[in-house]
């Protein structure tokens, strides 16, 4: 006879510890009694979902049969997608829930963990070397694994890792499918994802491609693995590159970008409190929401948006982003309410701030929060990166008929041949329109204000024009697209005057491109080194050249999400703490129209903002015999100490 649960029962916490601990001796099949139905199930999983519940029961939410959380292997990833309906739910009821909802999560967690070690510790498996012996020995992936014998030095590195990414594949559905393989000790890690994709190859099957310290890639690959060792001396040599990386990692790239982090923890400072309700802004900042484009190598930054409240321009009323309705502003600009237009100026609304601000602790000082958030996932890489678990390499290779014109210095950079710079005079280029993702940008370029060159355009194709004769140039090549690089940018700009446009083709001048660099590519090898200067050098001088809000989102958010993944909003209340006043006022300013903001440096910010920041840098004397210490107003921080100055 199958038992029956009921609500009475179910919403009950003694029924629950009764469960948990005879929960190794629950089988067979229970009907459980829901809001809108019954379902019948096996009691282990209806079990499962007796943690679950208490989120919905602790709000009145009936439970429903869609409410049913289905057997799956569980970790951090799918346990939070199954909670996110139950978070959507509850927040949609009423946004003040946040401060009990965590209550609820926390208790949850807490109820889980000790069922995991309390009544299951007896079923937690380990692994020695004796297990991995028999799974690297058991026939299928013996044969697998001897596949890599087939490696050979003269492969690109692109050859080489796209090999090793095929037999990776194979590896890790071999682990993870039941009867696969004789020996399943690692089946149960493969099946809830707690197998590393990358570093179980390299225990098993081959280190593959490994680069210097300044990510220079070594052409010869590693065939050896960890669990049957290096070939030879030369193998040693470029695998020992992993811990000379370490070391110089460590040295210098950690605690570079930690002490960089620290002083965005104290600039970011001035943002200090979230305020319940609406400010009332009217100031609204554009930000262009991406779709996934694999063939220009674009990946959407639509999961970076997910809480922000938008203005939507078929209804014209505010809407909050959700997982549920994200698809239909992606590949769209949109219209945000912003931190950065906030009307508080030590800190930001429920509204501007959105949902992710909205939900957490109302102690917390959400600027240095924010800088977190942004920077730490910046050091987490650069621990990541010295690992070398992949180079990530993109390589390059110019189509045939192309080459006649064109040729690479280096993996990313390419001139004119000296064949065709002896004509090059006498000719135009022609680039079409669709090319230029930002062509009425070109104009705007300055020489002495860094850009992001891949911004700006995805060269497709290009035609050179000759005595009336017109040829085209195929640059698309194994789904990479090269971009102009910076010098030839700057040419198009001062050439504008010069151009034609015809049949949705630009065409220039090429006379005075002899030497400049013409077409770039990205090679991505996660140099960390050269990302963390690039967020360093943004906040240090260029920012300062930014007039709008929509401009300094665009280019800060370009620089951080090229690496790392954080809701725009952390990078808007970090980039708030940058705006300032008029003349000599360093305060955060009250914006009045977001398209004409000022933006100060990170280091001028410091010196001149707070008194307990101007005091940190042990300016005591300068500060009070300055004049400008009695008449400049100065924002207060938590990190002052002192009373007599101006706050707002």
């Amino acid at each position: 006879m199958i038992e029956t649960w009921t609500a009475q029962q179910y919403t009950d916490p003694s029924f629950l510890a009764s469960m948990r601990h005879n929960s190794e001796n629950i089988f067979g099949l229970v009907r459980v009694v829901l809001a809108d139905g019954t379902i019948e199930v096996s009691k282990r999983q209806a079990m499962l979902n007796l943690f679950f519940w208490p989120i919905l029961t602790a709000f009145n939410i009936p439970i429903r049969i869609d409410h049913f959380v289905k057997r799956i292997p569980l970790n951090k990833g799918t346990l939070i997608k199954c909670l996110n309906p139950y978070y959507e739910e509850v927040m949609a009821q009423d946004h003040h829930n946040a401060k009990r909802l965590k209550q609820v999560l926390h208790e949850m967690n807490e109820n889980i963990y000790q069922w995991c070690f309390d009544d299951l510790l007896a079923y937690c498996a380990t692994i020695d070397i004796d297990d991995m012996s028999r799974i690297m020995n058991d026939p299928p992936m013996r044969k697998e694994i001897d596949s890599k014998w087939q490696i050979e030095e003269s492969w690109s590195t692109k050859q080489v890792e796209d090999f090793i990414e095929s037999h990776r594949k194979v590896i890790m559905d071999m682990l993870g499918t039941p009867g696969a393989l004789q020996h399943q000790t690692l089946l149960p890690y493969q099946q809830i994802g707690l197998l590393n994709k990358f570093q179980v190859p390299q225990t098993m099957y081959a280190f593959g491609v490994r680069t210097d310290v300044n990510d220079n890639i070594i052409s010869k690959p590693v065939i050896g693995s960890a669990i049957d060792g290096l070939r030879d001396i030369h193998e040693f040599a470029i695998e020992s590159l992993s811990a000379k990386k370490s070391a110089f990692y460590n040295h210098n790239s950690v605690s570079r970008s930690q002490y960089f982090g620290r002083r965005q923890h104290l600039l970011s400072s001035s943002v200090r409190h979230l305020y319940k309700g609406d400010c009332g802004s009217t100031q609204l900042v554009a930000f262009n929401i991406t779709a996934d484009d694999k063939a220009h190598g674009i990946t959407s930054n639509a999961s970076n948006v997910i809480g922000k409240v938008i203005l939507d321009k078929e209804t014209n009323t505010y809407v909050t982003l959700t997982n549920k309705n994200i698809d239909k502003y992606k590949g769209t600009t949109v219209m945000m309410r912003s931190p950065m237009t906030c009307r508080y100026r030590d800190g930001v609304c429920e509204v501007c701030g959105g949902q992710v601000l909205g939900n957490i602790n109302r102690k917390i000082l959400i600027g240095i929060m924010s800088a977190i958030h942004t920077i730490e996932p910046v050091t987490q890489k650069i621990l990541s990166a010295k690992h070398l678990i992949k180079t990530n390499s993109i390589e390059y290779i110019i189509p045939d008929k192309a080459r006649k014109l064109v040729r690479q210095v280096n993996t990313s950079d390419m001139v004119w041949t000296p064949e065709f710079q002896k004509i090059l005079s006498q000719c135009r280029i022609g680039i079409p329109v669709k090319c230029f993702t930002r062509f009425d940008d070109v104009a705007r370029i300055r020489s002495d204000k860094p850009i992001i060159e891949s911004n700006y355009s995805r060269i497709d194709a290009f035609y050179i024009e000759r005595d009336g004769k017109v040829d085209e140039y195929e640059m698309f090549q194994d789904k990479q697209t090269p971009f102009l690089a910076y010098d030839f940018l700057l040419h198009v700009r001062d050439h504008l005057r010069e151009k034609e446009i015809k049949n949705g083709i630009i065409w220039l001048p090429l006379k005075g491109s002899e030497k400049l660099q013409i077409f770039k590519t990205i090679v991505v090898n996660d140099n960390m080194n050269e990302f963390v200067t690039s967020v360093e050098t943004f906040l240090g001088n260029p920012i300062t050249k930014c007039t709008s809000c929509s401009e300094a989102l665009e280019e800060f958010s370009s620089i951080i999400y090229s690496k790392v993944s954080a809701n725009i909003v952390h990078l808007e209340v970090l980039l708030k703490s940058y705006e300032i006043g008029e003349g000599d006022d360093w305060r955060i300013p009250r914006v009045e129209n977001a398209d004409n903001v000022r933006f100060g440096s990170m280091n001028d910010i410091l010196s001149n903002r707070h008194v307990g920041i101007r005091l940190a840098y042990q300016f005591v004397k300068k500060y009070f015999r300055s004049p400008n210490t009695y008449v400049t107003p100065r924002q207060t921080s938590p990190f002052d100490m002192m009373i007599g100055y101006t706050d707002y």
